[in-house]
C-alpha cells in the first residue's frame, strides 16, 4: 500500500511537473521574502517537540534538504505519549496505565519514522531524546533543574525516560538533563543551520523546546565560542490562536505568519516555497500520523501549503558596565489573542531590565490596569563566557509581592526575601532580585508570561541576551 501511494504521488508529480504553487503574500503590507534554500555542505539540526510537528513545520525543508546533498538529522524532544485520545486510537484503551503510554510513546516514535522515510530522511537520522510531554515548560525552571528534584512525569509515572531508545538511557527529568542533551547533539552534529520551533508558540512543549536549544547555544558559544559552526536559526510556528487560516486541506493556498507577529521587529518572516511533489510527498507523510487522526484531522492538514515560513531573529547586546543604560526587550503586540484582549491587566505590551551592583530590575508594563487576578512568571537563565556553569531563576509576581526559586552551582534555594525588591502601579510591575554577573561577557534568557489562576494570557518572546562590560 505504501509502494502503491509513493507511484501515485510521483505520477501526480511528473503530470503537474512539480513546479511550485507558490503566490507571494502580503505580510501587513510587506511581501515574504524568499528564504535561502539548503546546500551540499550545509548540516541541518531540526528539533521539534512532539512527533508530528517536524513534518508540520518543515516537511517541505527537509525534502529540498535531502534533494540539495545537506546531511539532515531531526531531534524529538519527547514522543508525545500525553493525549488520551491518542492512547484509545492506537492502543485501543482506555485504561491509561504507565504501560500503555509507554507504548504509545513508541507508537508514535514509529510514526515519525515512516513519516520521515517517505521524505527521504533515513531512520539512523532521528534522535529520540525521550523527556515527558506537556512538561518540558516545568524542566525549564529553577524547581526541576537537578536530578535531585526531577519531576514525576503523569503518564509514564516515572522519574527517568523509561524508553530504551533515548538519546541518554535512563536520562532524569530535569532541566540539566535535557540542556545536557542538547548540548551533546550539538556538538556531535556541529549544525551549520539551526530549525527550532517558534519561541512565540504558545504549546508550554513548544516554547520551552527553543529555550532549551537557544540556552545549549548560549552555553556552548559561552565555554568555546568556536565550537559550532551555526550560520543561522530558523524557527517555526505550530501552535498560535486561530492559526493556520484558514484550517484544512488547501494546498495552493499560501502560509503567513498571524498578523500580530508583523509589529514583532525582532524577527523576519521569509516564505520557503514548496513543489507540487514536495506538497503531495507531505501530505502522504502527515498521514502516517495515524494516531493524530491524522486522515481527517483538519489542523494537520492546514500545514499543507504552497509554502512554509520560517523565522530568523536578531540577537540583543548590552552593556552593564558603569553607567549602563536600561534595556528594552523586543516590543509586545497588544491584543494579539482573545484571552489578553479580555483581560487588558494581564496583556504584556513591555518589558525592561536594568542592571547595577549587582541586582537585576524588571519593569513589566500592560495594557491595561493590573487587577488583583494578574500573576506574572519571569525565567531567567545567566550564562558566563569561560564559567562552564549556569545560573537560573524564577520568579512570581502578584499583588502580595515577589517570590521566587534559583538554582545556582548545583543547589536550587528560595530567593531571599530581604534581597527582593517589588513595586507595583495601574499598569506596570516592578520587581528586583540579586543576580551577580561576574564574568566580563555573557548571555541572559528571558522569558515573562502571564495568567489569572491556571491560564496563560500572554507571553513574551524568550530573548537571547549577550551582555559584556
Amino acid at each position: 500500500m505504501l509502494v502503491a501511494s509513493a507511484l501515485l504521488i510521483v505520477i501526480a508529480g511528473e503530470v503537474l511537473l512539480s513546479s511550485s504553487m507558490y503566490k507571494s503574500r502580503s505580510f501587513d503590507g510587506k511581501t515574504l521574502g524568499i528564504m535561502p534554500e539548503p546546500g551540499p555542505d550545509d548540516r541541518i539540526l531540526i528539533f521539534a517537540p512532539h512527533p508530528d510537528d517536524e513534518v508540520l513545520g518543515s516537511g517541505t525543508y527537509i525534502q529540498r534538504a535531502i534533494k540539495n546533498g545537506a546531511e539532515v538529522k531531526v531531534v524529538l524532544m519527547t514522543n508525545g505519549e500525553y493525549p488520551e485520545l491518542s492512547l484509545l486510537i492506537a492502543e485501543k484503551t482506555i485504561t491509561g496505565s504507565a504501560d500503555d503510554y509507554i507504548k504509545l510513546g513508541y507508537t508514535r516514535q514509529s510514526e515519525s519514522l515512516d513519516a520521515l522515510e517517505l521524505l527521504g530522511l533515513d531512520p539512523e537520522n532521528v534522535i529520540f531524546l525521550g523527556y515527558p510531554d506537556h512538561m518540558l515548560n516545568r524542566l525549564w525552571s529553577a524547581d526541576h533543574w537537578n536530578t535531585d528534584d526531577a519531576l514525576k512525569a503523569s503518564r509514564t509515572g516515572r522519574f527517568e525516560s523509561p524508553y530504551d531508545n533515548s538519546f541518554t538511557k535512563n536520562a532524569p527529568h530535569c532541566g540539566e538533563s535535557v540542556l545536557g542533551d542538547v548540548k551533546k547533539v550539538l556538538e556531535e552534529e556541529r549544525p551549520t543551520i539551526i530549525v527550532v520551533v517558534n519561541p512565540y508558540d504558545i504549546h508550554v512543549d513548544h516554547w520551552a523546546t527553543y529555550a532549551f536549544v537557544i540556552s545549549a547555544v548560549a552555553e556552548l558559544k559561552a565555554e568555546d565560542a568556536q565550537v559550532l559552526p551555526v550560520g543561522a536559526i530558523y524557527s517555526y510556528l505550530v501552535h498560535w490562536p486561530e492559526w493556520p487560516v484558514p484550517r484544512g486541506y488547501r494546498p495552493s493556498d499560501s502560509q503567513v505568519p498571524p498578523k500580530p507577529f508583523a509589529r514583532l521587529g525582532q524577527y523576519e518572516w521569509s516564505a520557503f516555497p514548496s513543489g507540487i511533489m514536495e506538497v503531495l510527498l507531505k501530505r502522504q507523510a502527515l498521514r502516517s500520523y495515524r494516531s493524530q487522526l491524522s486522515s481527517w484531522n483538519p489542523f494537520l492538514s492546514s500545514f499543507i501549503r504552497s509554502n512554509e515560513a520560517f523565522a530568523s531573529g536578531k540577537k540583543l547586546n548590552w552593556y552593564v558596565g558603569p553607567g549602563s543604560l536600561p534595556l528594552d526587550l523586543p516590543a509586545e503586540s497588544k491584543g494579539d489573542t482573545v484571552s489578553s484582549l479580555r483581560n487588558p491587566g494581564s496583556d504584556i505590551t513591555d518589558v525592561s531590565m536594568q542592571y547595577g551592583d549587582g541586582v537585576l530590575t524588571i519593569e513589566i508594563r500592560t495594557a491595561g490596569n493590573i487587577t488583583s487576578a494578574s500573576t506574572f512568571e519571569v525565567t531567567l537563565c545567566n550564562f558566563g563566557f569561560g564559567s562552564g556553569g549556569i545560573d537560573i531563576a524564577g520568579l512570581s509576581l502578584g499583588q502580595l509581592g515577589i517570590a521566587g526559586s534559583r538554582m545556582k552551582e548545583g543547589v536550587v534555594s528560595t530567593l531571599p526575601k530581604a534581597k527582593l525588591g517589588f513595586a507595583s502601579k495601574d499598569d506596570s510591575y516592578l520587581a528586583s532580585f540579586p543576580l551577580e554577573l561576574d564574568k566580563d561577557q555573557g548571555f541572559i534568557i528571558v522569558r515573562v508570561w502571564s495568567y489569572t489562576g491556571t491560564r496563560t494570557i500572554d507571553q513574551t518572546n524568550i530573548s537571547l541576551i549577550e551582555y559584556y562590560r
